[in-house]
């Protein structure tokens, strides 16, 4: 069709047309610059159609998953095609690999909750600044507050997993939630400390054993405990008398609950928690040059493919487990890195018409850490420029893991998530130089802009 201007309810429309209709979709999700469409069948799914509507930067199969690039045109899009899509096929079960599956779930539960992780990082980056620089009393109580605020997502994680994952398995939130606050409540903790300090790994609730531990700031056992509060209330709503359901289902799912997530799955959550603790301490202080080589080689590629929420799960993983993240100031390099080598092509290409949006592309990851237009714009279409990134990123991802450039906060990339890295201010910056050190030489050793963008 005719790349014409069209308004965001035109744009839904089309988009709606070009994945098969309503009849073709399964579910749908907005997730940061894209909106993610489930599909019954792939052959109904015309992606050069999508490609060619204005305003659509690029499209992704992934699975059974049609993943549409929109940018800064995702949300009012997306509230448009809110409006149009009438879902039909809810129970259908699309054919997928467990793996696309689990991508599919962590994605979902995590994205949503970036906002207030993107928030309270800044705010820990803030107090991370004021201690480095001496600027305020740390015994004030402006300074105790801004602690606390900026500890507050790390400290009910289980709460902001529960929410999420309850609205995407279409779980009763509320209920989900209680059962999150129950885990981190101060006098389950209390009564945790209690029984540790008497030697007994375990709490009686009518004779049967609670595991004595501190959930908050985990990710690990609400993940597993989910599982049993959604089977639990889908038995008691579907089996309890319409007569008494409204005032004894939520009584039974909370109280039924108890034991089976905090006596069985949470403490499975909780040592897969320390498992990974283990390992992920061990990958990183032994094998720090194979870590930061294979994230920083693989961090774009794994955005352009649509898997890049694995990266977050595991930083957010790391947040909880430590209160610092070395896996996202990789992912924030490899924006840098972008950002730079589409710079460089856009000033060694000929085409004047490809120069201004190349350049713009360049400048938005480098400044924004939004990297989707320089990745469909210019590395997609140049395989020197794809190389550069990739190779860069692999030794600046060396780098930062061997000098230990740490984050306070995930979500956020660009100048504005600089305040996230003032724990290690001093190594960040130098990782931050090295960059550009090192990609405007190898970009132009590689090529990258020598020859024109393919269309």
């Amino acid at each position: 069709m005719e790349n014409r201007t069209l308004s965001h309810a035109e744009l839904a429309q089309e988009i709606l047309n070009g994945v098969g209709g309503s009849e073709n979709v399964i579910s749908f999700m907005s997730c940061m610059t894209r909106l993610r469409v489930e599909f019954v069948d792939k052959n109904k799914v015309d992606v050069d159609y999508l490609k060619s509507l204005d305003k659509v930067k690029g499209v992704q199969i992934t699975g059974t998953f049609c993943q549409i690039i929109l940018f800064a045109e995702l949300e009012k899009t997306y509230n448009e095609f809110e409006k149009i899509v009438k879902v039909t096929n809810k129970e259908i079960v699309a054919k997928k690999s467990i793996v696309d599956t689990i991508l599919n779930f962590t994605s979902s539960v995590f994205v949503p909750i970036i906002p207030p992780i993107i928030a309270c990082g800044l705010v820990l980056g803030l107090v991370g600044a004021i201690d480095f620089f001496h600027l305020m009393d740390t015994t004030s109580t402006t300074y105790r507050i801004l602690s606390f605020v900026g500890n507050t997502a790390l400290y009910y994680y289980p709460v902001l997993i529960a929410f999420s994952a309850a609205k995407y398995l279409k779980m009763n939130q509320y209920l989900t939630v209680i059962i999150a606050l129950i885990m981190v409540n101060p006098s389950f903790i209390a009564l945790s400390n209690e029984a540790l300090e008497a030697g007994q790994n375990f709490i009686s609730f009518f004779g049967i054993p609670l595991r004595a531990v501190n959930y908050t700031s985990s990710v690990f056992p609400m993940f597993c405990a989910i599982w049993g509060v959604y089977v639990i209330e889908k038995l008691v709503y579907k089996y309890i008398p319409e007569t008494v359901k409204t005032a004894l289902a939520p009584f039974l799912v909370v109280i039924i609950s108890l034991p089976v997530c905090l006596g069985v799955l949470a403490p499975i959550g909780s040592f897969l928690n320390d498992g990974f603790v283990v390992a992920f301490s061990a990958f990183y202080h032994k094998m720090p040059v194979l870590a930061g080589a294979v994230i920083g080689a693989l961090g774009l590629v794994m955005v352009m493919l649509g898997i890049h929420q694995v990266n977050g799960v595991l930083a957010f993983a790391n947040l909880a487990a430590f209160g610092y993240d070395v896996i996202w100031p990789i992912l924030h390099y490899s924006t840098v890195i972008a950002g730079i080598v589409g710079i460089m092509v856009a000033l060694r290409i000929k085409n004047k018409e490809e120069k201004p949006a190349v350049m713009a592309s360049g400048l938005t990851a480098l400044v924004f850490g939004i990297t989707e237009p320089v990745i469909y714009g210019v590395l997609v279409r140049n395989k020197k420029a794809f190389a550069s990134v990739i190779v860069c990123g692999a030794l600046i991802g060396v780098a930062s893991m061997v000098m230990g450039v740490h984050c306070t906060g995930i979500g956020a990339n660009g100048v504005f998530a600089w305040p996230t890295y003032f724990t290690t201010i001093s190594q960040f910056f130098i990782c931050y130089g090295l960059c550009y050190v090192i990609t405007i030489p190898v970009t132009f050793y590689l090529g990258a802009g020598k020859d024109e963008l393919t269309k």
